[in-house]
């Protein structure tokens, strides 16, 4: 059984193409399928990282912590663990509750502490890059 990727990216000769011009042709075709799908690739990831960013510079509101699942019938909350809820009165009922509100706090509190250990990281690679520019000029 081949694996999918070896299949993709696979630059083999195919068998029906006789002559050297064939298989440089075969090639440069699958080269750029190749790339086109890493470009494809790398958009998407650049439109995840704007929708994180997005998301964490909007504040969240109560709409956002709850989840309905398909059909409207089900709803989920995002922050507490297991957490169903049949009709919006118990919706509205578990956001009012307290396990809740301490889940909003705990959450809010990972996210400055996350965001703190961010901007450490970053001071500190910068911190690195600028000494090894400075080795690089005193050399």
């Amino acid at each position: 059984m081949f694996k999918r990727a070896y299949l993709y990216a696979c630059t083999a000769p195919v068998p029906d193409a006789p002559d050297a011009d064939e298989y440089e042709q075969l090639t440069e075709i699958a080269g750029q399928e190749q790339a086109k799908r890493l470009i494809k690739r790398a958009k998407g990831k650049q439109s995840e990282t704007t929708s994180k960013q997005d998301a964490k510079e909007a504040p969240q509101s109560e709409n956002d912590l709850i989840k309905w699942m398909p059909g409207g019938k089900v709803a989920k909350c995002k922050l507490c663990a297991n957490k169903t809820m049949l009709n919006q009165d118990a919706v509205q009922k578990h956001l009012d509750s307290k396990a809740h509100k301490t889940m909003v706090k705990r959450a809010t509190a990972r996210r400055q502490q996350a965001d703190e250990l961010r901007t450490r990281f970053l001071q500190r690679m910068d911190s690195v890059e600028k000494k090894a520019a400075e080795a690089i000029r005193q050399q």
